[in-house]
């Protein structure tokens, strides 16, 4: 399930259902994390503010993959 976030470096965050999920960023495109667990994603989604959450939980915590648009 895709949601649409209102953040000013973050586009939308994407849950794949496998585990991982795809975060689109306005000005760095799409990267995949792996291995995320399903309550943090809700967490994520559901943040005040999806920035700051991406910066205290997800940056550098889980492995990363750039993705095509």
């Amino acid at each position: 399930m895709k949601h649409e976030v209102h953040s000013t470096s973050i586009k939308s965050i994407e849950e794949t259902g496998r585990g991982s999920m795809i975060v689109e960023f306005h000005n760095r495109g799409k990267y995949e994390f792996f291995d995320v667990p399903l309550d943090t994603i809700n967490e994520f989604v559901n943040a005040s503010s999806v920035g700051r959450y991406f910066n205290e939980f997800i940056r550098g915590k889980f492995r990363e993959e750039a993705r095509q648009s």
